[in-house]
């Protein structure tokens, strides 16, 4: 089988158990790893207490556990070796698949090692009057009714700690004032090197500044005074109070700056909250979410350059609900800006509306008539950027629409708009009419015209010809005057 490595993950835990005289069940907790990584399965473990490193005496009972689970390679498992726990020096032997592991865990480093605590009785020391039936054992041990002190001979608690600690990973480093490093890594330790830093565990992550705190992970750093990066994988927090919750090559770099976690967010200004992946803002104020593409989010191809914005990459569209029917949890009222569209579109379910009337086109058309339309600017914004519309209180005493007397809404300002156009075609469909009736009239009138027009004609030629034969009459009647001129001179 491949050779297998097994360390400690909290060795504190072993011991606390053995504070109580009726109770040697103690908790231990590992690490299992192969040269494929962390196991995850189920194995079947052994182990056993020897009085010395190598060799040695066994103490104790052993204990042998057919199928221990292991998840990402740690696991848990509670062992009773006994009431053989009374100060001195053992070393736990841990077997998996029969095959026993190396070295030796020493668990003499516990709290118990200095100021840990062992039952009094008839083979051990009475103490002074009136003191706890436990005895401190170590270096400088006073009685202290029941509180453990690391670092201090007067605890003023269960368990008071002095000064940095470091537990696990041998390589780990607690160089700051009352710093602290558990778990880690014997490869790839963990480091808290500044003032009150914290590093709870995983490998390689560094709590760099004063009051910066590292849960876990692996290569997280939290290099900004009271920063805060929770777990994840190469996380930074490098600003003044900043957090990463966790995920994976986030970066909070300004002060006050949150990157809950996902990947590849960087948050370069102060007070800025990023979430998703691949974010890369720079501002102050914002919040910014980006979806799971795996590309950069822009502004239309610019980086994002922004201050005190609200910024959405939602590819998969946006829905916002404001009420639900409390019975089925339908949606009553709210909008939805659908995938690759550009535009809002609001409930206006039958379903969801109530006190339904039908409105007058041609009354909403006269009040529409009587509401004046400016042009304006807002004062929150630079005086030539222009729009178009009605004021609000101009609006709401012809209508009376709307939540408020101080708001307009655009579904409010659509409906009237549709409203008015039905007016304005019932007006036209009138006016088209009485168009045709005309037309009818005038055509009426053109045929009686082109009567009249024909009669004229007629009585034209009539004239004409009454004028021809005048003129035929003169010469006639002037011939005759002739012709009697001449018969009366031949007489």
């Amino acid at each position: 089988m491949h050779t297998r490595q097994l360390w400690i993950a909290a060795i504190i835990l072993l011991f606390l158990p053995c504070l109580s005289a009726a109770d040697t069940t103690i908790t231990y907790q590992g690490q299992l790893q192969d040269p494929n990584g962390p196991v995850t399965g189920t194995s079947g473990m052994e182990f056993r207490l020897f009085d010395s490193l190598a060799d040695g005496a066994q103490v104790g009972n052993e204990v042998v556990l057919s199928a221990v689970p292991v998840t990402d390679g740690l696991f848990q498992a509670e062992l009773d070796f006994g009431a053989v726990f009374d100060g001195s020096g053992l070393f736990l032997e841990v077997s998996v698949e029969g095959q026993a592991l190396s070295p030796r865990q020493a668990i003499k480093s516990a709290p118990m090692a200095q100021f840990a605590m062992t039952p009094a009785g008839p083979e051990g020391p009475a103490g002074p009057e009136g003191a706890s039936p436990f005895e401190l054992v170590g270096d400088d041990a006073v009685y202290t009714q029941g509180n453990v002190g690391i670092g201090t001979d007067s605890p003023g608690a269960a368990l008071d700690v002095v000064g940095s600690g470091e537990f696990g990973a041998v390589l780990n480093q607690a160089s700051g004032s009352n710093s602290f490093v558990t778990g880690g890594s014997e490869t790839l330790p963990n480091t808290a090197d500044g003032t009150r830093s914290f590093v709870g565990g995983g490998r390689r992550n560094i709590a760099s500044s004063r009051f910066s705190f590292v849960g876990g992970g692996s290569r997280n750093n939290a290099s900004g005074s009271y920063s805060f990066v929770g777990g994840g994988f190469r996380n930074t927090a490098s600003g003044q109070s900043s957090f990463v919750g966790g995920g994976n090559d986030n970066n909070a770099n300004g002060e006050a700056s949150y990157v809950a976690g996902g990947s590849n967010n960087s948050v370069n200004g102060d007070f800025n909250f990023a979430a998703g992946r691949n974010t890369d803002i720079t501002g102050n104020g914002n919040f910014i979410w980006s979806d799971s593409l795996d590309v950069t989010t822009t502004i239309f191809g610019s980086p994002i350059e922004l201050d005190n914005s609200f910024f959405v990459r939602s590819t998969g569209g946006v829905v916002f609900v404001t009420a639900v029917d409390e019975d089925i949890g339908h949606p009553l009222s709210g909008a939805v800006l659908e995938p690759g569209g550009s535009s809002w579109q609001a409930v206006s379910d039958r379903n969801a509306k109530m006190a339904i009337k039908q409105v007058d086109p041609a009354k909403v058309l006269e009040s529409l008539m009587e509401m004046p339309i400016s042009e304006y600017s807002y004062k929150s914004q630079k005086e030539s950027i222009r729009h178009v519309g009605p004021m609000a209180q101009d609006f709401h005493p012809l209508f009376g629409l709307g939540e408020d007397e101080l708001r307009v809404s655009a579904m409010n300002l659509s409906g009237i708009a549709l409203a008015a156009i039905q007016g304005l075609n019932s007006k036209l469909d009138s006016l088209v009419n009485h168009v045709l009736d005309l037309e009818a009239s005038n055509a009426e009138l053109a045929g009686r015209l082109a009567v009249l027009e024909d009669e004229n004609a007629e009585l034209r030629q009539l004239a004409e010809r009454n004028a021809e034969l005048a003129d035929r009459l003169a010469i006639l009647e002037a011939l005759l005057l002739d012709n009697r001129q001449v018969a009366e001179q031949a007489r």
